[in-house]
């Protein structure tokens, strides 16, 4: 009797599971706002790769260990535009708070602070004066806490976030097809081979690259934008 009532549980559980799953990832308005190219972006073509962590060489397929954290699982999308998009920087972000031309900006205003404050310690360091430039950057730190997350977004990487349709999404299947997770990123001004030139406007028909880490257990993908 006990096997027999167990039986039925593990099938009112599959029966659920199923039909849980089947609502989620097949729903028609979910499916149809997931799309390879809308009016700002599309995505031409996507392909993975292992690479090993200690010297950043590609590592074949064949012969990598899954189970190893020595190595890192990435996937590669190229995006290519289809209208202009200017990289958003961190003077963007003080103008879009503070637009007219005439407006005194505080210190308080985080974006304001991080690039005056960067823009004093890169000459404090070219001038030789590095105690002044590291307690100006701890000083800065205290008063700006997500610094470093300001100075990755708006200075380092500046996104090409012009709409919500240029952020480039990858939902991630297990094992039986199962959904485990979705990551998304804007694309992000990156150098070029040489290192030297930074892109910082997008025109039509010209493709960036966009980088993710496929997470572990993740055996199929899906990359899109939004409709």
């Amino acid at each position: 009797m006990a096997i027999l009532r167990n039986a039925i549980f593990t099938m009112v559980l599959l029966l659920f599971s199923a039909s849980a799953w089947c609502g989620e990832y097949v729903n028609p308005k979910a499916s149809q706002a997931r799309v390879k190219g809308n009016d700002w972006v599309s995505i031409q073509r996507y392909s993975d790769y292992w690479m090993r962590n200690s010297d950043n060489t590609f590592v074949s397929k064949d012969s990598v260990s899954k189970d190893s954290p020595e190595n890192t699982h990435w996937l590669l999308v190229d995006v290519e535009f289809q209208k202009p998009c200017k990289a958003t920087t961190i003077i963007d972000m003080v103008k879009k708070e503070y637009p007219n031309s005439t407006d005194r900006v505080p210190l308080s205003n985080k974006y304001w602070r991080t690039s005056l404050s960067m823009s004093i310690y890169l000459n404090l360091k070219k001038e030789g004066k590095t105690e002044e430039a590291e307690k100006l950057l701890a000083d800065t730190e205290k008063k700006v806490p997500d610094l470093y997350d300001l100075l990755e977004k708006y200075v380092v990487h500046p996104q090409y976030d012009c709409s919500y349709q240029t952020r480039v999404n990858v939902t991630y299947f297990g094992a039986f097809g199962l959904e485990l997770k979705t990551d998304s990123q804007f694309p992000k001004v990156i150098e070029d081979m040489t290192g030297v030139e930074r892109k910082m406007e997008m025109f039509p028909g010209e493709v960036v690259p966009v980088l993710f880490i496929i997470p572990e257990g993740a055996e199929t993908w899906d990359v899109w934008v939004s409709k």
